[in-house]
């Protein structure tokens, strides 16, 4: 319930933070937080920043959206000391509650690392949204990492999305 919860809060946030406005002035930036311990991420310009807090949960995020064709966020969620989070779980609760929210249907998925710490990587779309997503989880401990690049259909950034995926990196390590 409470990876539901988190997954589902983090999710609409992003939605909100992530309208579509586009514009052609964009360069690519190296964004650093101290979120969740530290990390630093290439972003197709200025982030959007986020921050919410749950009696659970503290998440923060950055989320580009004026990219001509789609949206790149990054968040992190720092669950409360006593919570006891499952790898596993919290990374396949992350994957299905993204997909619901986003009404999209997964088409790969590959277990990674990074940085030593376990993650996934998938690719899902929703024909409602008309929207590709390339999502990765990572999850220790009481922390979890998402990096998201969505595009609409038939304007897939495949060179750009991969780059920013690859960005990240954890900076306490």
């Amino acid at each position: 319930m409470l990876r539901a919860i988190a997954v589902s809060l983090m999710f609409a946030f992003l939605i909100a933070t992530s309208s579509t406005g586009y514009s052609d002035d964009y360069s690519w930036q190296t964004i650093k937080s101290d979120a969740c311990g530290g990390f630093a991420v290439s972003m197709p310009g200025e982030p959007k920043e986020g921050s919410q807090a749950d009696k659970e949960i503290i998440m923060r995020s950055y989320s580009v959206d004026d990219w001509p064709e789609g949206v790149f966020t990054v968040a992190c969620i720092v669950y409360l000391p006593e919570a006891k989070v499952g790898t596993e779980d919290e990374l396949t609760a992350n994957r299905d509650n993204f997909n619901k929210e986003a009404q999209a249907t997964l088409i790969s998925e590959a277990k990674m690392t990074l940085q030593g710490i376990p993650g996934i990587d998938f690719t899902s779309q929703s024909e409602k949204h008309r929207t590709n997503y390339r999502v990765r989880v990572f999850s220790e401990g009481n922390r979890v990492f998402l990096i998201s690049a969505a595009t609409r259909k038939g304007h897939d950034e495949m060179v750009n999305m991969q780059k920013f995926l690859d960005s990240l990196r954890l900076t306490d390590r």
